[in-house]
């Protein structure tokens, strides 16, 4: 042990007690033990089951008995997260309240966007088809052939659109849609239909227009309207059980890391058709105090001197006669100044903090108890 290649004539000494302090201090500096004051231990530990009507009684009675015990659960409890929140006034209203007004503020903001694109784009197919009425009923010979076959392309487009939407096209009658459909056939046929109809067959196609781009407004703004919705619960849920989850952890530390009470308490609750069945088991939390010590670097030469002085002065301050001078002080303070390169090329090489100061001071008082003997 590195204590022994400070010291090793201590081995065999007769102090044997405070030899093995020293090691006992080495020891706890070495594997870098918390310097806290004081721990907890477990003892004389008692199993109980309790049995609660709903969630309201049972945080209730965590609350109370949070009160003079450590509280600490086993198992998952966020089913009973908004009940024990509640209870404690932990309960973050003001904070969700906020959060669902920015949640909703956010979506009517995309929804209105979507319902102004909608809007614009059916008034672009308005302004669209009020172009093509004329080249998709121009079904006479003299009448060029190219500009009505585009026509009859937009108007195809949009009817498979259409027909695509399954929840739109079902809305839509047998007489629109027919209506709807009767451009789209060959120019013999289109001359027989207007000889039927007659020239307002034009204005009944528009209507059947005008009906089939009311409906699409109306239908595409619902589902823009749910889908927006359906994301936006979704997103405020995600938001607001983080929100929950986070004021719910610091309640459990809260509860888990009090140093007032001194007893604790281990919950494993399960619900079971309502009610509450829990398991717990309490315990007495006892204190036992730890090794202190402080850091206080550089003083050993201060404390050697004093220390020295003191070791090799009678109460007149005066040298006691017979005393070997190679145990004086400059032998002393010569260790003392060894001691401290061994301490510092100890630290740098295995421990990177370094010996406390005060196991140097212990092991130096030490070597001076030991001289001390010698002289005497």
């Amino acid at each position: 042990m590195i204590f022994f290649e400070f010291f090793p004539g201590l081995v065999n000494r007769s102090n044997w007690r405070l030899t093995a302090s020293l090691v006992i201090v080495h020891e706890l500096e070495r594997f870098n033990f918390p310097q806290s004051n004081t721990c907890r231990t477990m003892n004389r530990s008692s199993s109980l089951e309790f049995e609660f009507s709903d969630k309201n009684d049972f945080a209730k009675w965590v609350v109370e008995k949070a009160v003079t015990h450590l509280v600490r659960f086993h198992g998952d409890t966020s089913s009973f997260r908004e009940e024990l929140l509640k209870y404690t006034g932990r309960w973050p209203t003001a904070h969700l309240k906020k959060l669902e007004e920015t949640h909703r503020e956010s979506m009517n903001k995309v929804y209105q966007r979507s319902k102004d694109e909608l809007t614009e784009r059916v008034a672009t197919l308005r302004t669209q088809f009020a172009f093509i009425i004329d080249p998709l009923f121009a079904v006479n010979a003299q009448t060029k052939s190219g500009k009505r076959h585009a026509a009859v392309q937009t108007l195809k487009a949009f009817v498979e659109e259409i027909e695509e939407n399954q929840t739109l096209w079902t809305k839509i009658d047998l007489h629109t849609k027919f209506t709807l459909a009767l451009p789209l056939r060959k120019k013999p046929e289109m001359r027989q239909l207007l000889h039927l109809l007659g020239p307002d067959v034009k204005s009944v196609w528009r209507d059947a227009a005008m009906r089939v781009f009311a409906l699409m407004q109306a239908e595409l703004e619902g589902e823009e309207m749910e889908d927006g919705s359906s994301t936006f619960e979704e997103s405020y849920a995600l938001a607001r059980d983080r929100m929950i989850a986070k004021e719910y952890r610091a309640l459990l530390t809260q509860w888990s890391c009090r140093n007032s009470a001194h007893r604790v308490t281990i919950i494993n609750p399960v619900t079971r058709n309502g009610r509450v069945y829990c398991e717990v088991e309490e315990a007495t939390s006892k204190k036992s105090t730890r090794f202190n010590y402080t850091r206080d670097r550089p003083a050993i030469k201060a404390v050697a001197m004093k220390t020295t002085q003191k070791a090799c002065s009678d109460e007149s301050g005066e040298r006691p006669e017979g005393r070997p001078t190679h145990f004086g002080i400059n032998r002393s303070l010569l260790f003392a100044k060894k001691l401290e390169k061994r301490d510092e090329a100890f630290s740098i090489g295995r421990f990177g903090e370094g010996i406390p100061q005060s196991l140097s001071m212990v092991c130096f008082e030490l070597v001076l108890e030991s001289h001390k003997d010698k002289a005497k």
